[in-house]
């Protein structure tokens, strides 16, 4: 079983997923460690290409290990659904972690490394056009967290017990 915390970009996916990881045996691990590996922030001044986006996404499911949280956000999650490296199986555990357009925005301000608001309001919108598609398929479980009306902490609490079930 696989499990992962999907969202747009600063709507609280990391802190969950370290909020999990604090004091258990899950391992929590993001595409934000795999970006170093096909962009180099000091050489290249510019956004990511989707395609850089997307290689670092594969080399981030690819890795593997036990009770491992996978985190990432996308800019298409419908196109995502097209690529081999992520089928999602009946047992996977999925939660899909959600906040008002504007809450993100403000957060990813006030970050150290913010994400370009232009590729945040594709993610933010691609994350909301999602729930239908999982509605849908009916091919795994998943649940929403919603970070701007719970705590983090309790989405984590809601969040670890989902993924424990």
């Amino acid at each position: 079983m696989k499990r992962f915390l999907i969202g747009a970009p600063a709507s609280g996916k990391s802190t969950i997923g370290s909020i999990i990881a604090k004091g258990s045996d899950y391992c929590h691990t993001s595409i934000d460690c795999f970006v170093h590996l096909v962009y180099s922030y000091s050489v290249v001044n510019r956004p990511m290409l989707d395609s850089e986006i997307d290689e670092a996404l594969h080399k981030l499911l690819l890795f593997s290990g036990k009770n491992l949280i996978y985190e990432f956000s996308y800019h298409d999650y419908h196109k995502l659904f097209g690529k081999p490296y992520l089928l999602f199986s009946e047992e996977d555990r999925v939660v899909i972690v959600t906040a008002p357009l504007e809450i993100c925005l403000q957060r990813n301000r006030s970050r150290a490394n913010t994400i370009p608001e232009k590729y945040l309001i594709r993610c933010w919108h691609s994350t909301n056009q999602i729930f239908e598609r999982f509605l849908s398929l009916s091919l795994c479980n998943f649940i929403v967290v919603n970070t701007s009306i719970e705590s983090q902490n309790a989405c984590a609490q809601i969040a670890r017990s989902f993924f424990d079930a």
